[in-house]
């Protein structure tokens, strides 16, 4: 509360965000530590399905992308999703094709 207020008495008007987007960056500029981004990469490098069902997995590989802000092709997807199924699933997938 105490950072709002000091940017809303800030005598330049230019330092309050015009849009949700730019107030968004503005607080993870300020609160969200430089290392968060890093280790949420790290996790999602080593994601994988683990005990979890094949539709848990997935979620979790969409939501880690979407902390980390990463966009990808469906190709680049696909292969990020094969690499951390399970390996009895994977080599099913191997002989489907």
């Amino acid at each position: 509360m105490f950072w709002w207020s000091d940017i809303c008495d800030n005598k330049n008007n230019n330092a309050l965000p015009q849009s949700l987007t730019a107030l968004k960056h503005l607080m993870k500029s300020r609160f969200v530590p430089p290392y968060y981004k890093c280790d949420l990469q790290l996790k999602l490098q080593c994601l994988n399905q683990g005990n979890k069902s094949i539709e848990e997995y997935y979620q979790e590989l969409l939501v880690g992308l979407a902390h980390c802000d990463i966009h990808e092709g469906d190709q680049d997807l696909s292969a990020r999703f094969r690499d951390g199924l399970n390996i009895d699933i994977h080599d099913i997938l191997d002989c489907k094709e």
